[in-house]
């Protein structure tokens, strides 16, 4: 019995090893899964939908969708719309970025539910930050509001690539 008893606990031990290696592995990987929670990107991503995000790939430009950690330390997933140095204007449903209509094919524009405005006006984006905005361009909470702001480059967790 005594020697039964050393084979599971030598087993449990050896269990134990390899989870932790798979687990060290699995953090050492330029991508992770991510689950997305809310609906800011409706209807590029719903709810509860599983993304792949790229750790490494921190060449970053307009349109790609991003997650970042907020300027209130939560994590959020949002579409990069301009850069640093660049002038956005949001009127109504129409944007421009340095004067130049900006391709939004990603746009939703359904019921309002954050508020009864969404905020209009010209931004100017800090050199090293991105003006990011969610698809669901009525219930995002995102660089149009004065509380989110703009988000600095190193605030970018990772790309979503899937």
């Amino acid at each position: 019995m005594v020697l039964g008893d050393r084979k599971r606990t030598g087993i449990r031990y050896l269990m134990v090893i390899v989870l932790l290696l798979f687990a060290s592995l699995v953090t050492m990987l330029p991508f992770r899964i991510v689950l997305v929670n809310g609906s800011s990107m409706y209807p590029s991503f719903k709810a509860r939908s599983l993304v792949l995000l790229s750790l490494s790939d921190n060449d970053y430009r307009p349109n790609d969708v991003v997650v970042l950690r907020g300027n209130d330390g939560s994590i959020y997933m949002k579409r990069l719309i301009a850069e640093g140095l660049s002038t956005v204007n949001i009127s109504e449903q129409f944007i421009t970025v340095d004067g130049k209509p900006m391709d939004d094919p990603y746009a939703y524009y359904g019921a309002i539910k954050r508020s009864n405005t969404v905020p209009e006006g010209t931004f100017q984006v800090p050199e090293g930050s991105w003006f990011v905005m969610g698809d669901n361009r009525f219930n995002s909470f995102d660089s149009r509001y004065a509380q989110f702001g703009t988000i600095k480059e190193k605030s970018i967790i990772g790309k979503v690539i899937f």
